[in-house]
């Protein structure tokens, strides 16, 4: 996951107007929607701030996708220039979490009933519901790095 906050918004706000602000707020907009993959999702969650979840990545491509934005907003031409503070967070914990609780769920769903009871009607649906990797209890540590 990337999160990038606008460098000097409210500078450009106080010199150029709200309104060069907000196609500031724009610009970032749309270097992130056209210079990232299909899978990975952009949401801006503040007045400057934005947040990129990177889907099957590991830390090597956040990096390189971090880069990438900072050069295609480096090279754009229209005034005024911008750039973006960019932060890196890397889950490591989602394969051995989706582990351990598929081993959970196995555990539990062949568990065996004291003897001479009768197993109740199969469902139409799955009787254990698979928990997601997190709200599972056995979920690792984030890793959390920050790029400056």
């Amino acid at each position: 996951m990337l999160l990038l906050d606008l460098d000097g918004l409210k500078a450009i706000n106080d010199s150029y107007g709200h309104l060069v602000g907000s196609r500031a707020i724009c610009r970032l907009a749309d270097v992130l929607r056209i210079h990232c993959r299909a899978v990975d999702t952009a949401a801006r969650y503040g007045g400057d701030e934005f947040a990129l979840v990177l889907p099957e990545s590991e830390e090597a491509e956040a990096h390189r996708v971090a880069n990438r934005i900072r050069e295609v907003m480096a090279n754009d031409d229209e005034p005024p220039r911008l750039s973006a503070s960019i932060g890196i967070s890397i889950y490591r914990a989602v394969v051995s979490a989706s582990k351990n609780c598929s081993q959970k769920r196995t555990r539990i769903s062949t568990q065996k009933r004291p003897s001479g009871e009768s197993a109740p009607p199969s469902p139409p649906f799955p009787a254990v519901v698979p928990p997601k990797p997190e709200t599972c209890s056995v979920l690792s540590q984030i890793q959390t790095k920050t790029q400056y």
